[in-house]
């Protein structure tokens, strides 16, 4: 897997929902950037990573 140089995430509502921003599913991740993807949907319960061209393969 790739390595993510930086990354943000940023709250979208008031409740529920993150945008994020510098990372490139399709590359891959590295494990810290990962653990930091788990807490944020933990946390906003709806991650939403724009631009992103995935086949439905890359989403299994």
């Amino acid at each position: 897997m790739s390595t993510v140089a930086s990354h943000e995430i940023r709250r979208a509502g008031p409740r529920i929902g993150a945008e994020v921003t510098g990372v490139d599913v399709k590359a891959g991740v590295d494990d810290r950037t990962a653990e930091e993807l788990r807490r944020a949907f933990r946390e906003h319960k709806v991650l939403v990573f724009r631009d992103q061209h995935l086949t439905p393969t890359h989403h299994g």
